[in-house]
């Protein structure tokens, strides 16, 4: 048992990394690394000595931790992805533990441990599927209802103001061009982060343009001071992107009349 402790300053120098090794019972350690999992949840890696060889075990957390996200292996696309990754990474998955086996010399234990920390890793990111398609799905159903509602208006999303903003600190989700030349900004609002920084945007644009309208328009559960700051920046907030279809052109006809 010495010997695996030992071999924390062995690991962290082989690895470049500071690693911590707890010892968990008999023949057990819990082996501590810098490496996180998409939420910040970290590793679990327990080393256990099985015979003559040692072995690694998550203990069923990643796949927990999975299944925590709302993320099944039944699709097929994602179960080839997980066996490519258990094969590549010399894992295999019992009963949903992750383990790998055949652990005998010390710097397999080392080896062992980098590769079976970057497949945990790389399982993990498959929680990021589901919010990268989200975000496709937001960004293609806010395209749809602007281009709806904009009625032939000339559009350009991912819009920068290289005039006033040239080092593309606030990008425009959506530019309309009125019909009298003049230009009004539109933002996609998908969580409460990006509202409070869509406020901001506003009141950066606001002070550079100050006859630019600025929308925004709602795509997640906003409430309470981001959605009150959002409303107070902007000269219309639409709840719904589907409302933003049915309503831009009249807030767009507003500002064409006025000038």
């Amino acid at each position: 048992m010495t010997d695996v402790i030992g071999l924390q300053e062995e690991i962290s120098r082989n690895l470049n990394t500071q690693i911590e090794i707890e010892n968990r019972g008999i023949d057990a350690f819990q082996v501590f690394t810098p490496f996180v999992l998409g939420d910040g949840d970290e590793l679990k890696i327990i080393l256990k000595r099985t015979g003559d060889t040692w072995r690694l075990t998550d203990e069923g957390h990643t796949l927990m931790y999975l299944s925590y996200q709302d993320i099944g292996l039944e699709n097929n696309t994602r179960a080839e992805v997980m066996d490519r990754i258990l094969k590549s990474h010399f894992m295999k998955d019992e009963d949903g533990r992750l383990v790998l086996d055949g652990i005998r010399t010390p710097q397999d234990i080392v080896d062992s441990i980098f590769t079976f920390s970057q497949g945990l890793l790389k399982i993990g990111d498959i929680s990021m599927w589901k919010i990268e398609r989200a975000k496709s799905k937001y960004t293609e159903n806010f395209k749809s209802c602007i281009t709806e509602g904009v009625k032939g208006r000339c559009v350009m999303f991912s819009y920068q103001s290289v005039e006033y903003d040239p080092g593309g600190m606030y990008p425009i989700d959506c530019c309309v061009r009125l019909r009298t030349g003049r230009p009004a900004y539109i933002f996609s609002a998908t969580s409460t982060d990006k509202a409070n920084w869509t406020a901001a945007a506003i009141y950066f644009f606001e002070k550079k343009q100050p006859y630019v309208p600025s929308c925004a328009v709602l795509q997640g559960k906003i409430s309470g001071k981001p959605l009150l700051r959002l409303e107070d920046a902007a000269d219309k907030v639409f709840q719904t992107p589907q409302n933003a279809a049915e309503r831009l052109d009249t807030f767009l006809l507003k500002y064409e009349n006025a000038a």
